[in-house]
């Protein structure tokens, strides 16, 4: 089967692994997927992701998260414009809401979701979407949006059923990335999601170097786990791994342009 992980961050994973290199973490993250998705979500990490981009099977989403909102000046969305310009900048992102840390303001979290949703309609790049303990709020800002013709990936999704019928009724195509937290005892509701979702909004990605799924929670997550979180995907669904992975593998494709 061929997967890729849509979502993770290989700066990370070299960080929490005590790795020294690139070649050292290739062979760490083992067996890697057909592509990754490199999500570049603070400024000093720009210009580090560059030299993964070498790599046939890695790309790029840049973006500014809503933890380093606080960070977001005209000078950062200028440099954010250079590389998303980059011809492996695949989405924009990770951006949106957390409420559950507000390691920057609500207010300025706000301010920076509603500009970086306005860069990425101006660039005709995907969305990456963060949101956490913030559905109203989310749901608000995408709602009071021009979002016709966009593309949103819902990335590490851990809300209700009720908040993805209303992601659904978006004017966008909204996908929803799902982690190892599928396969957490306490993730009823996910699966629940996972479950009732249309096979053709499905995204599997491991947000490593967090949320490694089971047998291997605690440990450094990385992109070779990904078939654990698609098997995962496939037994909330009642189908077959043999069955999603090449529709997962589809969406993603459609999804990044890739």
């Amino acid at each position: 089967m061929q997967f890729i992980d849509t979502h993770c961050h290989i700066d990370l994973i070299q960080e929490k692994a005590g790795l020294t290199g690139f070649s050292e973490t290739l062979q760490f993250m083992s067996p890697l997927p057909q592509a990754i998705i490199q999500v570049a979500c603070h400024p000093e990490s720009f210009g580090q992701t560059l030299p993964y981009l070498d790599d046939p099977r890695i790309f790029a989403a840049f973006g500014v998260h809503p933890h380093e909102a606080s960070l977001y000046s005209s000078v950062v969305e200028g440099e954010l414009k250079k590389f998303l310009a980059h011809p492996k900048a695949v989405a924009c992102g990770e951006m949106g809401l957390d409420y559950h840390y507000d390691f920057s303001p609500r207010e300025i979290q706000r301010t920076v979701f509603e500009q970086q949703l306005a860069l990425a309609k101006s660039l005709q790049k995907p969305i990456v979407l963060h949101t956490r303990e913030a559905e109203a709020d989310t749901l608000a800002i995408l709602r009071n949006t021009p979002l016709h013709g966009q593309s949103i990936h819902v990335h590490c999704y851990t809300g209700d059923l009720a908040f993805a019928k209303s992601l659904l009724d978006l004017d966008a195509q909204v996908f929803f990335g799902f982690t190892g937290i599928l396969t957490f005892k306490t993730a009823e509701e996910i699966r629940r999601v996972a479950a009732f979702l249309p096979e053709d909004r499905l995204l599997t990605e491991t947000d490593a170097p967090f949320l490694a799924p089971i047998p291997h929670r605690g440990k450094t997550a990385h992109p070779g786990m990904i078939g654990l979180v698609l098997q995962a995907l496939a037994n909330a669904r009642g189908v077959s791994a043999d069955h999603l992975a090449p529709i997962c593998l589809a969406n993603a494709k459609r999804f990044y342009g890739i």
